[in-house]
């Protein structure tokens, strides 16, 4: 084991402290246990494929801008639309 790597225990700690910070700040709440789970994945994607040039610092932002997206996406995902709903906007 390389002096710059980390156990897995270290790891998860940092994962755990990167979660809290960004349900901590400007009053959000946290998310559905669902929704969590989807930013989990993401984050686990990106730090599995970009993980050795980020910073922890990057990190966290990655997973803060991750759990903002999600916010964004739910509200998409709760709009109601079926197949045979029209364009907001049509040109004639």
């Amino acid at each position: 084991m390389t002096r710059d790597a980390l156990s897995r225990r270290a790891f998860g700690k940092r994962v755990a402290l990167a979660a809290a910070a960004p349900q901590g700040r400007g009053g959000q709440p946290p998310l559905p246990a669902a929704a969590q789970s989807e930013v989990d994945a993401k984050f686990a994607d990106v730090v599995r494929k970009y993980g050795d040039r980020l910073t922890d610092e990057q990190k966290t932002r990655v997973r803060t801008t991750l759990a903002r997206h999600q916010r964004m996406l739910m509200r998409v995902r709760e709009f109601p639309l079926e197949n045979g709903d029209a364009p907001a906007k049509v040109r004639g």
